[in-house]
């Protein structure tokens, strides 16, 4: 230890502030720190003597500055480390110290180097009010608490609602999926979901995941529709910064990164193009991928569950889809029947409806008469379960009474309000027809698909933007089931 002269000072502080030029806000700065009251400093040389107090510590300690010099620090701290500190060369942060009196105090401790070597030691107290930390501590912890048991209930909740007992229906059909998609879960095998729209092979695919050993990783659905081919490398397998114009600086994770320990749900999966069809297959069987903008492959952790409303092994054999793909993810084929097919299962449907509509909009259930059931019970139900779902709502909402009657129920499912088939007269261009005709067919697509434009387009089988432009020119915004 030797004391500097004003020059040596004026060269140090020089030193230490490095580039930035020193100004007195700077230095008053430093003095500020060094007796920042809520921060008691001590600085000690190589042999553990006393070289600086700070105002708040001499106040602790209840020793002045004159007699504090060079004193042995022990001799007014006892318990100090700071010669330990010194020993080993390596700093004590978040430490808690009790010092003398049982007072409490949460300090940091600090090795002084120069030239390779220890030549001294400073601490501070970083938090004197250990009791306001402890009620901290309390808090965080009850948040934590609160934030687990939060996540308990959400679990739960996903666990019943993507339960399988909450899967309705007791047909032969509808228990063998079920019982299959039971014995599969808790492996890794790849599902492949057969069904038309509106069967619930989402809800299967979900329950899948709900009880399988990856059920604490994501679900990651992909509507296969919807990526067109352009943007599908960046939306499943995600890019690098700067890989494209336009890219995020940051980057991306794709769809399949996002569901790392998880499951990918591929829906409609028989509308990815070849190009992408191709790349799936790598990932299958590689078990990896390449984001867009990436010199190195990452792997790829996630089991998959695909589903098509369309029948793959026909589209195999006319070149439409891969061969390799469809055997890969065909491993456990699931099919899961049409509404027409399970009638046995309609009346238990429709009395989960009325249940439900009735609790989410908090009104009682409604009495279904026998002449609504009959015709409920008839009707085709072309748009599966989900077409019966926006029966049953717009029919609760039709009714002005305690029960659901064969007149609250759209016209278009009831036989005897059914309107006449489009017949041609002489008066009338074969145009004009035609047009009548395809008003009348985009609008039954609608009504079996809820108003789903997306879903109507591609049962139509026209593009969803042709769509649009029908329902303009044929002004069908506010006709029932022609909502967006």
């Amino acid at each position: 230890m030797k004391l500097l002269s004003d020059p040596e000072i004026a060269r140090r502080i020089r030193e230490a502030f490095r580039a930035y030029p020193v100004t007195d806000i700077a230095i008053e700065a430093l003095g500020h720190n060094l007796q920042n009251p809520f921060e008691g400093y001590i600085i000690v040389d190589d042999q553990d003597r006393i070289l600086f107090l700070s105002e708040a510590n001499e106040r602790f300690f209840s020793v002045s500055d004159e007699h504090a010099f060079l004193k042995p620090n022990k001799e007014i701290n006892p318990g100090s480390r700071l010669s330990r500190v010194m020993r080993s060369g390596k700093p004590e942060v978040g430490e808690i110290a009790e010092f003398q009196g049982g007072q409490i105090r949460i300090v940091a401790r600090f090795p002084i180097h120069r030239d390779g070597k220890v030549i001294g030691a400073y601490g501070k107290i970083v938090f004197a009010d250990v009791d306001r930390l402890n009620r901290l501590i309390g808090e965080i912890d009850e948040l934590r608490t609160r934030l687990q048991t939060a996540e308990e209930e959400l679990s739960s909740l996903k666990d019943s609602r993507y339960s399988f007992r909450n899967i309705i229906g007791e047909s032969a059909g509808i228990r063998t999926a079920l019982d299959l998609a039971q014995r599969v879960c808790r492996s890794d095998a790849s599902v492949l979901l057969l069904g038309e729209t509106g069967t619930g092979k989402e809800l299967f695919a979900n329950a899948i995941h709900y009880h399988s050993l990856r059920q604490k990783g994501p679900f990651v659905r992909v509507n296969c529709a919807a990526i067109s081919d352009e943007l599908a490398d960046a939306e499943l397998f995600g890019y690098k910064p700067g890989a494209f114009t336009g890219a995020h600086p940051r980057g991306k994770p794709g769809l399949f990164r996002q569901a790392h320990g998880g499951t990918v749900f591929l829906d409609e999966v028989h509308e990815l193009s070849p190009r992408i069809q191709s790349k799936l297959l790598r990932i299958l069987q590689e078990k990896e991928f390449t984001p867009v903008g990436a010199s190195e492959a990452e792997k790829a952790d996630f089991r998959l569950i695909a589903a098509t409303n369309q029948d793959l092994s026909a589209l195999v054999r006319d070149g439409k889809f891969r061969g390799d793909l469809y055997f890969r993810i065909n491993r456990v084929p699931i099919h899961i029947p049409p509404l027409r097919e399970r009638r046995e299962d309609i009346l238990l449907f429709v009395h989960h409806f009325n249940r439900t509509i009735a609790r989410q909009y908090g009104r009682e259930e409604k009495k279904i008469s026998r002449e609504a059931l009959d015709v409920l019970l008839s009707y085709n139900w072309a748009g599966n379960v989900r077409e019966m779902a926006n029966v049953l709502e717009q029919a609760f909402w039709a009714g002005r009474s305690d029960a659901l009657e064969r007149k609250d129920l759209p016209g278009y499912v009831d036989p005897e309000r059914q309107p006449p088939s489009p017949s041609w007269t002489t008066e009338e261009s074969l145009t004009r027809f035609l047009e009548r005709m395809e008003r009348e067919a985009i609008l039954a697509a609608l009504r079996v698909e809820g108003g789903n434009r997306t879903a109507t387009a591609r049962r139509l089988g026209i593009h969803r933007t042709l769509l649009y432009k029908k329902i303009k020119k044929f002004l069908l915004e506010k006709e029932p089931h022609g909502k967006k």
